[in-house]
């Protein structure tokens, strides 16, 4: 088991020991103001915050022993990220019922550097860390207006930042990257006798949507590996594959005419490109999360600046422009500025969404498009 020596100059050192730290869990609600029971919980587990808040005070990076492949499965802990995220939303809503917002917002500041940082070096680590963010923004988010013009500054300049330096995506595509090839690695080490079982497992034989037929693909399959030939065929078409669909993994993340539209997975022809599939990940769904979470968290900065600039001027801005945002005030599922409308001393602010148009601000439905918004409950 990795185990770090602290001091250590990698952030990811901190993060790790404080997820291994912190006790229970159970005590933990959502609830605002947090009960008694939930508070002490927090207490307890202050070694744990401390141990966080040392980390986001170093540069991050994965260990090299923190590696994972197709066939032998995760190794990042996840689950520990998940429980850190929930003590610093406890924490924030500990601070805003105690009326401490420099509190709130210093645990917020710690807590987005450390859910920024894992939101890299692989897929499952990108996901993970959007899970948290979306945790760790909900206090804020719901008790918005608690706090004060300089403090939403903050939290705006903060997000602003983040926007505006390098992402990580790169790291998650060079992480999938090594992880899809490590694992045709681990699966072609085998004699071809212990390969060919693996690769019928990766593609089932059963039946198509015509009338119960054979998979085709699957009995192509079947028909090129009886040959030692065949074998070597389809080892090098496989490669070939795989490192087509990395460049289908990267390209569908990639905004499009300055917008995001989801492509379509490709459907496999062949044997060797269905397994390719199989090994290297799936990019459509998760690049859409990935913009989603993009525009979300725009969209928390432009309410923040609204609520400060209101704060000031006793009113809100007629358009966005006035914030002064740029290319932050862009929805990237447009490419042109977030909708936003005054209704008398209120507002309405969204974006397109993955619906890719102004549908009047619609809200979800089942099995309809919609936009997406930024509300107290969350987000819709």
């Amino acid at each position: 088991m990795y185990r770090p020596q602290l001091p250590s100059r990698n952030a990811f050192d901190y993060y790790l020991e404080a997820g291994r730290a912190l006790s229970g869990g159970k005590e933990y609600t959502g609830q605002q103001p947090p009960p008694l029971a939930e508070r002490q919980w927090v207490e307890r587990n202050q070694r744990a915050y401390n141990l966080l808040r040392e980390g986001t005070s170093r540069p991050y990076r994965l260990p090299d022993s923190f590696t994972e492949s197709a066939l032998s499965g995760p190794r990042l802990p996840s689950g520990g990220w998940r429980s850190l995220a929930r003590l610093l939303n406890a924490r924030i809503r500990r601070a805003i019922a105690l009326h401490d917002g420099q509190d709130a917002v210093r645990d917020w500041q710690v807590g987005f550097k450390f859910v920024r940082d894992i939101q890299g070096d692989s897929l499952l680590g990108m996901l993970s860390g959007l899970a948290c963010e979306s945790a760790l923004h909900a206090p804020v988010i719901r008790e918005m207006d608690y706090f004060s013009a300089h403090e939403c500054r903050l939290m705006a300049q903060t997000l602003a930042e983040s926007e505006r330096a390098p992402d990580r995506l790169n790291t998650v595509v060079e992480g999938e990257m090594r992880i899809a090839q490590r694992s045709l690695e681990e699966l072609l080490a085998r004699a071809p006798k212990e390969v060919i079982p693996i690769l019928r497992e990766l593609l089932p034989s059963g039946s198509d949507d015509a009338g119960g037929q054979e998979n085709p693909i699957a009995r192509a399959l079947e028909q090129q590996l009886r040959t030692p030939e065949g074998y070597a065929q389809f080892v090098a078409r496989l490669r070939q594959q795989l490192a087509r669909q990395m460049r289908w993994f990267n390209e569908a993340f990639a905004l499009k005419g300055g917008r995001f539209q989801r492509t379509a997975e490709p459907e496999p022809r062949d044997p060797a490109e269905a397994v390719a599939q199989m090994l290297a990940p799936t990019g459509a769904q998760a690049a859409q999360v990935y913009w989603e979470n993009r525009a979300r968290r725009r969209l928390m900065l432009i309410h923040l600046r609204l609520r400060a600039y209101r704060l000031a001027e006793g009113r809100y801005p007629p358009t966005l422009d006035a914030l002064q945002l740029k290319e932050l005030a862009i929805d990237p599922f447009s490419g042109e500025p977030f909708i936003y409308r005054l209704q008398g001393e209120r507002y309405v602010l969204y974006s397109v969404g993955a619906a890719g148009r102004d549908l009047g601000g619609r809200r979800r439905q089942p099995n309809a498009p919609a936009n997406l918004f930024l509300t107290r409950d969350g987000w819709r």
